[in-house]
């Protein structure tokens, strides 16, 4: 069973992935101008950034707890 400091702990390394993958799409956006990809990457940043806000909400409820 996890306590709650390894939830903090696995919480984050979920939120330091996501911003990473987000520092990534960012980086590689200024880079590209293939419209196509561009489409993708705004995609997958846009992912990744509700990805976050789900990691910050998950921290929320276990500090609730």
């Amino acid at each position: 069973m996890f306590t709650k400091q390894d939830y903090r702990d696995y919480f984050a390394t979920l939120q330091n992935a996501e911003r990473q993958m987000i520092k990534c799409a960012y980086k590689i956006l200024s880079e590209v101008s293939d419209a196509d990809v561009r489409n993708a990457l705004n995609n997958l940043r846009n992912d990744e950034l509700r990805h976050l806000g789900l990691v910050k909400e998950l921290f929320a409820i276990l500090e609730q707890k």
